[in-house]
Formats: structure tokens, sequence, C-alpha cells
């Protein structure tokens, strides 16, 4: 399954290789591809979410997204909480796991065949370089029961 890695770290960056290691070992057959932007730059991630995820894709891709400028509030957060996780189902079949900061989900928010946001307070959902992918069980919060064989299973 192909697998956008949508940050704003790299390649060399410890947290990439942290986030490709965690997606592997939650998803078998993932195969992550490193789509890095400038730092902060939900714009920019926006439109790539975008570009990605509504223009005809392989079957049954993901994009992961993590890039959280934390605007709303510059002061070090209890528990490290952040902005919220969301879900999005697109209509060519592409899933978008990732922060809601900013633009991220601007350009495809009306194309959008579902959303949804993780039930735990952010406090609860520590979302870091890796975090978003270290717990299947915070996917379990976005997506209902009927639908997360298909965002976590192979296809």
């Amino acid at each position: 399954m192909l697998v956008h890695v949508n940050v704003d770290y790299g390649h060399g960056d410890l947290a990439f290789a942290e986030v490709v290691q965690r997606l592997t070992s939650h998803l078998a057959h993932a195969e992550p591809v490193l789509t890095p932007v400038s730092a902060f730059s939900t714009l920019v991630t926006g439109f790539r979410v975008a570009q990605l995820g509504l223009n005809e894709a392989p079957t049954g891709p993901l994009i992961y997204d993590n890039v959280a400028p934390r605007k709303d509030d510059e002061e070090a957060q209890p528990g490290n909480a952040g902005e919220r996780l969301a879900f999005a189902r697109l209509p060519a079949g592409v899933r978008v796991v990732g922060i809601n900061a900013g633009y991220t989900f601007a350009f495809v928010r009306e194309a959008a065949e579902e959303i949804r946001w993780a039930v735990a307070p952010a406090e609860r959902i520590k979302v870091s370089c890796s975090s978003v992918v270290e717990k299947p069980r915070v996917v379990h919060h976005l997506v209902p029961a009927a639908t997360m064989t298909d965002v976590m299973a192979p296809t």
C-alpha cells in the first residue's frame, strides 16, 4: 500500500525513520514515500494533500500528515496537547490521517466523502513525529468500526 509521508522533516531525520518504522510495523504492506514540505508550512501541506488525494491514485493509498505549527498557543502545553487529529476519505479512495492544523485539510474539506476527528482529548493524543502511528487505537478513534479493516488492512 502506497503511504505518502507528508511531513516537515526528511530522510536524514530520525523522526522520518521512526514514522516509517511504526507505519511498517502496523501496516505490513506499507510502501512509505516521503513528500517533505518546508517547516510548519500547512499551506504547502494542504496543497499536497489535495494534489495526491484528489487525483487518480493506485488502489488504497494513505496520506500520513504531520505538519503542526501550533499557532493557537505558543506556550508549552500540558501533556504536549496540540491540534486535533483527523481522518478523511476522499473520492478517489485515498485516506488521509493527520493533524488538522492551518490549511492541511482546507483544499479537500468540501470534496471529502467523510471527515472524522479523534474522540480522545488533545492532551491524550500526543502528536509528535511518530505518535500518530504509534498505536493503532488512535486510528480506531478516528474511523468507525465498520471501516477499520479498510483503513488498517493492506489493499
